[in-house]
């Protein structure tokens, strides 16, 4: 018999660009390596000209 605890897992990565206030998150099914790396390449495009 299943049982239904109710609960449901939220797995959000993200960053907070501190000078705008402005996250950027990714919500996937589960966090580990391959995650962060995806996590990191979409930091890389949004901020491409960052110095």
């Amino acid at each position: 018999m299943k049982s239904n605890t109710g609960r449901r897992r939220s797995n959000i990565n993200g960053a907070i660009d501190l000078e705008h206030l402005k996250p950027v998150t990714r919500f996937n099914e589960t966090i580990g390596a391959n995650s962060t790396i995806a996590l990191f390449q979409q930091l890389e495009q949004v901020y491409a000209v960052a110095t």
